[in-house]
Parts: C-alpha cells; sequence; structure tokens
C-alpha cells in the first residue's frame, strides 16, 4: 500500500493521509478530553487502549467526531473491528447521507484550493508569499553547496488528486451531524503550526558563529608563506594590509586602510671584526634606530645590561650584553651611561636576531647569534679581547598603515587587535601572523550571526618599528570615541609555547583570568608585559584598559626560524576561545 512507503519529505511538504494530517496538526486543536464515545459503537475486545478508556454510558448525544484529530482515529478503529456488529438506528441512512454530502463538500473545496495553490506556486515562483523558508544555514569548516530555498512543487501537484479523494472518503466513513463542518484538509498549510524561523541568523557564506581554528591557520600560512616578510613600509607589509582588509570587509565590516608617515631605518652596512686575539669576521646586523659609527676597543662582558653589571672599566669600551630581562633600548641606555663607546647584544636563544631600539641610540649597536655571543665571552674569560664593530644606516622617510575594521552603524566598545607586520629577518609567522589572524577569525564568528556586536578590530602596522601604528591609531580617536571604548585586546605570538602569560590593566586581566579558568586553559599573570612590549601599551598610555594574549617564548623570535610549520593549530584554537570569551564577557559588563 502507497502509505506503507514513506517517501522523505522536507518540512514544508503538504501530508499525504489523514495520518500525516494527525501528525501536523497543531497541539491546541486535541482538547484535554475526548468526548465519549456511543455505547453500541464499542463491541469487540480489540478495541485500541486508548479507545476503551471512553465512558460507555448514554447513548445519546452522538459523538462529535469531529472534536479531535485523536477521536477520528479511534472512530476508524471501532469501525474497522466492529464491522460485523454493527447496528444502524433509524437514522443511520439519513447521516450516512448527510456524511457524503460533507464529504463532497470537502472534496469540492479542497481541489478548488488546491488547484488555486499550485497554479499560484508556478506562476509567482520562489516569491510564493505562504511557503515557509527553508531553515537557517550553519555551515561547519566546510561550507556545502547552498541550495534554492524553495522545492520543486510539481510532486505536492500530482498528488493533491488523491489527497483530496482520501479525504473525502474518510470524512464519509467518519459520519458527522447536520451541525459538523467539514475537518481542515490539506489546503491548510502546516506551517501555521510551525514557530517562526529565529530573526537572527548566520550571514550566508560565513559559516558557523564559533571560532574555528582551521580559518586562522589558512590566514596564517596567506600572511607568512604567501607574502612572507612584512617589513614596515615595504611591499610586502601593504600587501598584508590589503589581504587583511579584503577579508574584513568580506564580513560585512567598514574596513579601511589608515595611513601614517614612519621613519625607516635602513641598514646599509654592519660589520663586527674580532682583531685579538684572533683575526676573523662575526655576522652581525644594525638594531634598528642605531646611530652610525665605526668604534674599535677591548670588549668587556656587562651580564643583561643592568646598571650594577657593567665593569669599572666600561670607558671607552665595546660591552657585550646578552638579550633578556629588559629592552634594547634600556640595556643600550644604561651602557651609555656607563662609557661604552660601542654595544653588541647577543641572542639568548639559539641563532641570530635583529631588534628596534624604540628611543634610539647615540652609540652604534648590534646584534649576533647567541653561537657567536658564547664564543667571544669564551675569549673575554681568557684574556683582553679586541673588536672593531662598523654600522652604517640611514633613514628614509615612508608610509605605513593600519587595517581598521568597523561594525557597521555603530560606535566601539572593544577594540581588537595585533600588529600584522614582520621583523625583516623572517616572514613572522609567530611574530605575528597568529595573533593577526586569531583576530580576523574572530571578525568573521562575530559577523555570522548576522548581528555586529560593537567590536572595532584594528589591526596595526609598523609595530616592530617602535609601536608605530597603534601609537598613530590612538592619537586619531576623538574624545567620544575614546570614552567610549570600554577595553584593548591585543593578540601578540599565540601560536607558539605551553603557557598563556596575562598581562596588562588589571581590569581586564582579571575578566580574561575567569574567562580561562571557566575553559579550563592554564594561564598566569605576567608583569613584564603590564604596560609595554606590545600594541597595548599605547592604549593604556592613553588611559584605555588593555591587556595582551602572549606567550614570550619563541626560540625562533625575531628570526628566519619564525616559520609556519612551527605554529600550533591548539594554540590558535585557545587563543581563539580566550579571545572570544572575554570580549563577550566585556561586553556584556
Amino acid at each position: 500500500m502507497l502509505c506503507a512507503i514513506r517517501p522523505e519529505r522536507g518540512p514544508d511538504a503538504r501530508p499525504h493521509s489523514a495520518r500525516d494530517r494527525r501528525a501536523t496538526r497543531p497541539a491546541g486543536d486535541v482538547p484535554a478530553q475526548a468526548p465519549p464515545l456511543v455505547a453500541d459503537q464499542v463491541r469487540h475486545q480489540r478495541v485500541p487502549p486508548q479507545c476503551r478508556e471512553r465512558p460507555l454510558e448514554s447513548p445519546s448525544p452522538p459523538p462529535d467526531r469531529r472534536s479531535s484529530s485523536a477521536n477520528r482515529h479511534c472512530d476508524d478503529r471501532d469501525r474497522l473491528y466492529d464491522r460485523r456488529q454493527f447496528r444502524p438506528d433509524p437514522m443511520g441512512d439519513n447521516r450516512r447521507l448527510r456524511s457524503l454530502h460533507w464529504g463532497f463538500r470537502a472534496f469540492a473545496a479542497a481541489a478548488i484550493a488546491a488547484a488555486g495553490e499550485a497554479l499560484a506556486r508556478q506562476a509567482d515562483g520562489p516569491q510564493w508569499p505562504r511557503r515557509r523558508r527553508a531553515a537557517p544555514l550553519v555551515v561547519a569548516a566546510a561550507e556545502p553547496a547552498i541550495s534554492h530555498p524553495l522545492a520543486p512543487i510539481s510532486h505536492r501537484s500530482a498528488a493533491l488528486p488523491a489527497l483530496v479523494v482520501f479525504s473525502a472518503i474518510l470524512l464519509a466513513s467518519c459520519g458527522g451531524s447536520d451541525n459538523a463542518t467539514p475537518a481542515p484538509t490539506a489546503t491548510q498549510s502546516p506551517a501555521t503550526s510551525t514557530p517562526a524561523p529565529s530573526t537572527v541568523t548566520p550571514t550566508l557564506g560565513l559559516g558557523s558563529p564559533q571560532f574555528e581554528s582551521a580559518r586562522a591557520l589558512q590566514h596564517v600560512h596567506a600572511l607568512s608563506v604567501d607574502i612572507g616578510i612584512r617589513a614596515a613600509g615595504t611591499d610586502g607589509e601593504k600587501r598584508a594590509a590589503n589581504y587583511i582588509r579584503d577579508e574584513l570587509a568580506k564580513y560585512g565590516y567598514d574596513a579601511a586602510l589608515q595611513q601614517f608617515p614612519i621613519q625607516v631605518f635602513v641598514d646599509v652596512k654592519t660589520s663586527l671584526d674580532l682583531v685579538s686575539p684572533q683575526q676573523r669576521a662575526v655576522d652581525a646586523a644594525a638594531l634598528g634606530g642605531s646611530t652610525s659609527g665605526t668604534i674599535e676597543g677591548g670588549l668587556v662582558e656587562a651580564g643583561r645590561g643592568f646598571p650594577q653589571e657593567f665593569p669599572s672599566g666600561t670607558t671607552g669600551s665595546v660591552v657585550l650584553i646578552e638579550r633578556g630581562d629588559i629592552t634594547f633600548s634600556e640595556k643600550v641606555a644604561n651602557a651609555t651611561a656607563a662609557g661604552a663607546a660601542g654595544v653588541i647584544i647577543y641572542n639568548n636563544d639559539s641563532g641570530s636576531f635583529t631588534g628596534q631600539l624604540t628611543a634610539g641610540s647615540r652609540i652604534p649597536a648590534a646584534a649576533i647569534s647567541r653561537e657567536d655571543g658564547q664564543a667571544l665571552l669564551d675569549l673575554i674569560k681568557a684574556g683582553t679581547t679586541t673588536v672593531r664593530l662598523t654600522v652604517e644606516t640611514r633613514t628614509d622617510t615612508n608610509q605605513s598603515q593600519n587595517v581598521v575594521a568597523k561594525p557597521p552603524g555603530k560606535q566601539c566598545r572593544l577594540v581588537v587587535g595585533g600588529h600584522y607586520d614582520s621583523v625583516p629577518a623572517g616572514p613572522g609567522a609567530n611574530d605575528n601572523a597568529s595573533g593577526t589572524a586569531t583576530a580576523i577569525e574572530m571578525a568573521r564568528a562575530m559577523a555570522a550571526d548576522g548581528v555586529f556586536d560593537p567590536v572595532c578590530f584594528v589591526l596595526f602596522g609598523s609595530e616592530e618599528l617602535g609601536l608605530l601604528g597603534s601609537a598613530a591609531y590612538v592619537r586619531s580617536l576623538s574624545p567620544d570615541d575614546t570614552a567610549a571604548l570600554k577595553a584593548m585586546l591585543n593578540f601578540d605570538m599565540l601560536a607558539v609555547g605551553d603557557a598563556w602569560p596575562f598581562g596588562g590593566s588589571q581590569s581586564v586581566v582579571s575578566v580574561a583570568a575567569q574567562e580561562a579558568d571557566r575553559l579550563s586553559i592554564p594561564h598566569s599573570v605576567d608583569t613584564r608585559f603590564g604596560t609595554g612590549g606590545s600594541d597595548h601599551a599605547s592604549f593604556i598610555s592613553d588611559g584605555i584598559p588593555a591587556m595582551i594574549f602572549n606567550c614570550f617564548c619563541d626560540p625562533n623570535y625575531h628570526s628566519a626560524g619564525d616559520r609556519f610549520e612551527f605554529v600550533s593549530e591548539e594554540r590558535l584554537a585557545q587563543a581563539g576561545a580566550l579571545g572570544m570569551a572575554t570580549a563577550q564577557a566585556l561586553l556584556a559588563e
């Protein structure tokens, strides 16, 4: 039989049988207690259980068989079981005629309405107003093809005559009274009993409103591999800015480039030569902001550059200092104060590096690898060592840019960002394509539900030259913009390491710590980044609470080894979860 094979139908398909009509009947159509059946109609012991419980009292008045779909079900079964014992009363023939009359009336009404509906659908196509739209599309990591929201109706049009005939036969067999009206037919859309879909729906093509680490990893690859080195003022930095702007614009933000002038440091020539007790060349690179000059003198060690670590014979010497604990500018300033003629800073991790002196310098300053630094340190311990340091630099005026993405029609209450430029030495996969990618993916997730939070996403240029991009952005804010900002979240170097040291304003760090506890993500507070070290410092200096998500624990920091293959997707996922949770918690305050 046809009803034994139930084809799969969408939520908007019309019922093909009485059973389907019962399944789609709104719950409010079924009364709390069905009316009793006539005793003569309940004879056989195989009556369904739900029908046996009905009282068998007075044979009058006749039951109102239109009262509920449950009654019709039981009445149908009563006739199946009691057909041989059915005893018509004197009015039985008239009742059957009336039932047949109402059945034909139902048939005519259903046929006319169904034909009109089919013609209207075919004429209007996808604009048919009573057709319920498909459920909101939710896309996970992979986005399947989106089918048309309106399914073809030809199969339903062909089934309508059979549906109406079946309905008329069912009504005639159940009977009715003079005052009865036909039960609702298939021409009444079942969508009337379906709750209206939420007005907040994912924006088509943006995917799930959840942070997806795989998407963030793709952005890291685009920035660090497809584009590569993104040093301030270079074509690589401009290409990265255009990529970020285009991605954020795709998500519906008002995205634009904010340009600002920069002074670009150019290392024309830097050399370090060992004069005695040996003669050999040592690879070296000028620290950004170093002055030019050639110095030859004795080499002395000064620990990590704290004032008390400089020996008494520092005046006129070249000082060898280990990287770490304090900034490059502080090391050079302390060496200058101690009378040094030049500074060499060696890496505290394997390999070479480059760095930036945010305050510039009055003496030549260069950087070398840890291996060369250890070799020079051994020579110092063995006896007198003389070196010649030459630094030739220049400064060019150039342009850099921030990428500023604002939610349409809303003022920013929160800024999420990080710097997208890299040092000239390497592609900066961790520093800081990882933080940039996290901010981009957060922007997509927050836009995917179609409702933009009052969050601005700002990716800064020229951070490696001394936080120039974030300083330019903060200067551009009006007093009203500054007053409206609740906080700034800075993402910098996220994808390497196993720790989450939070630094910055206590009011923001405490919220992030609570969310980290809720997400079971281990964390700590690192006071080294409380008010400096990255772009959040520009906001704190202007009185805007800010914090940094960071792990300053990458052995390839500021080197050619900061490559894509060392980026951890798991760390990106944690960063995204922390960022999303902290942002929502701050907005909810």
